[in-house]
């Protein structure tokens, strides 16, 4: 089922949908490959439970890829339509606490990035630009991870289940820790951050902040990094390229963005263990202070008609 990240649970079993030039050319492109797209949980097929005798509906995996605030949203929605699984696969950015089954659960990081846009005339009416679509999704190396992983390998889908899973989800982590929320102060793409000697400069002390702040809570992620780690982490930046990060992105569409499971986690983290972590506790202000700004020009807009 398609959902705006972070609407109010629907009514009614309804799924919350913005209608906006690239969620439309989503469903254009995967109805167009062969995908069933749903806007109600309602249109789900359904079984008998007879057990508790009514109907359920029931997968065998269900990938969930929405903004970490909007877990609790999904649980209770998913709950709500009776829908149970056997595995669940988390694809997302930052750290956050458990919120589904974790005796189900595996966590997925993919390095791609995808930009959709217009085809008039050609194929569906869309097409679709996958950055780093050579590298695999990685996943842990439980049975939970690998079962998903030939999941992916079926449907033509690279991935790997990996025993170094902790440290390629923090590699992920500090990338996106570096570059979402200062392309939104600095209003440009991978690129711009990178050619930006200011802004290249607060990338590094993001970073160090970070790895300090980490170190001993993921020291298991962090004893597998490279001596070189920090060039790593910049060289996937650059591997974006023209790419907008997705805070970027939502920032620029008026949505609601990710910032405690990002950045806002290096601070609660350096702040438990007593470590300074103040360009960190920078960009929060200043993001936030964007969106305080932001909000009020479109609520006067909105007055204005």
């Amino acid at each position: 089922p398609t959902r705006r990240a972070g609407a109010p649970p629907p009514a009614n079993g309804k799924i919350q949908d913005a209608e906006d030039p690239t969620r439309a050319g989503a469903r254009a492109i995967a109805t167009h490959a062969g995908a069933t797209c749903v806007t109600t949980y309602d249109d789900l097929p359904t079984t008998l439970d007879v057990a508790i005798d009514r109907p359920i509906t029931h997968f065998d995996f269900v990938f969930v890829a929405v903004k970490t605030y909007a877990f609790e949203s999904v649980r209770a929605e998913m709950e709500a339509s009776k829908i149970s699984y056997d595995v669940i696969v988390l694809a997302h950015n930052g750290m956050c606490a458990p919120v589904f089954d974790a005796s189900k659960s595996a966590r997925a990081s993919m390095p791609q990035s995808w930009d959709i846009f217009p085809t008039p005339g050609e194929g569906c009416g869309y097409g679709m630009h996958v950055r780093n679509e050579d590298k695999p999704w990685v996943l842990p190396d439980t049975p939970h991870g690998r079962a998903a992983k030939r999941l992916l390998d079926t449907c033509g889908v690279k991935a790997v289940a990996s025993p170094e899973f902790e440290f390629l989800v923090l590699q992920k982590y500090f990338i996106n820790g570096v570059a979402n929320l200062l392309a939104v102060i600095g209003d440009v793409d991978c690129d711009g951050l990178l050619a930006n000697d200011t802004l290249r400069t607060r990338m590094g002390r993001l970073y160090d902040e970070m790895y300090s702040a980490l170190k001993q809570p993921h020291r298991e992620g962090i004893a597998m990094a490279p001596d070189n780690f920090r060039d790593v982490v910049f060289q996937w930046v650059a591997s974006y390229g023209a790419h907008y990060p997705s805070s970027k992105q939502d920032f620029d569409a008026g949505a609601r963005l990710e910032i405690e499971s990002l950045n806002g986690y290096v601070v609660r983290l350096a702040e438990s263990q007593g470590l300074p972590c103040p360009e960190n506790k920078k960009v929060l202000e200043e993001v936030r202070s964007m969106i305080e700004a932001r909000d009020a020009k479109a609520k006067q807009a909105v007055s204005a008609r």
